[in-house]
């Protein structure tokens, strides 16, 4: 590792490209509700702000209850129909269709799908406590309308640390019981990362936790190569494609909606 990358912090760096040029704002752990494992508000800021005809009609038919009626709801479709889904589909109070998110149209000929599109908020969360049980946290949660879909366990070499203590943690510290953690209910992807690996899972099953190297190869994405990940050109780090290419904005919803 270079100097230059030596004297710099990991995790601000991460945070600080995904809040300036990767669609996020930074979030709040504090609006962070650990026992619904969602920041709520945002969740009905998003659903008021871009679906307002909808939210004035529940409204109507959930006097005096309608943001309880459907914080309680979104819960229970996840539950029984899990978060990609609800993702995709939405779900209906009443009669009522609400979507938790919007997809990026195929083109811009139509404003009202582009703004739907834009009304999207990202939220990039550092040190969030997750769990009512205890005060563990994650070095960074990713939301998408205050859902939390992405978190990643940072470490770096200088401080004796690899991406295999990053997997350690998971399998040992990490409860898949905690709703943050719970299969399909919330966080789709948890990511272990140090400046020159990417190791990843979609479900936590305490030691028996399986992790996939999410590294690009030697020679860089579709490149015949030994393993690891290219040394860039610009100084950057070798796993910064991680958030600049997979993780940013554009690319998260993408994959969501898609894959």
């Amino acid at each position: 590792m270079s100097d230059n990358l030596r004297e710099r912090n990991f995790e601000d760096d991460i945070c600080a490209w995904l809040c300036t040029h990767g669609g996020y704002a930074a979030g709040d752990p504090a609006r962070f509700d650990r026992a619904q494992a969602l920041d709520v508000q945002t969740l009905l800021d998003f659903v008021r702000s871009s679906q307002p005809k909808a939210w004035k009609m529940h409204e109507q038919k959930n006097p005096g209850k309608a943001e309880k009626v459907f914080v309680d709801r979104f819960c229970k479709e996840v539950r029984t129909r899990s978060l990609l889904e609800v993702l995709r589909q939405g779900f209906k109070i009443l009669g009522v269709s609400f979507r938790v998110v919007f997809w990026k149209p195929e083109n811009d000929l139509n404003p009202e799908t582009l703004r739907l599109y834009e009304s999207n908020i990202l939220h990039c969360t550092r040190q969030l406590r997750y769990t009512p049980a205890s005060e563990n946290s994650v070095d960074v949660a990713l939301f998408v309308n205050g859902i939390p879909v992405i978190c990643l366990e940072l470490k770096n070499p200088l401080t004796g640390q690899t991406v295999d203590h990053a997997v350690r943690q998971f399998r040992q510290d990490r409860s898949p019981d905690d709703l943050f953690f719970t299969f399909k209910q919330r966080v789709l992807t948890c990511f272990a990362v140090d400046p020159f690996h990417v190791r990843m899972t979609t479900r936590l099953a305490r030691e028996k936790t399986y992790f996939l190297p999410f590294d690009q190869g030697g020679n860089g994405a579709g490149e015949v190569g030994g393993a690891g990940n290219p040394t860039p050109q610009d100084n950057d780090y070798p796993t910064s494609y991680l958030w600049k290419k997979v993780l940013c904005r554009d690319s998260l919803l993408e994959l969501l909606q898609k894959f």
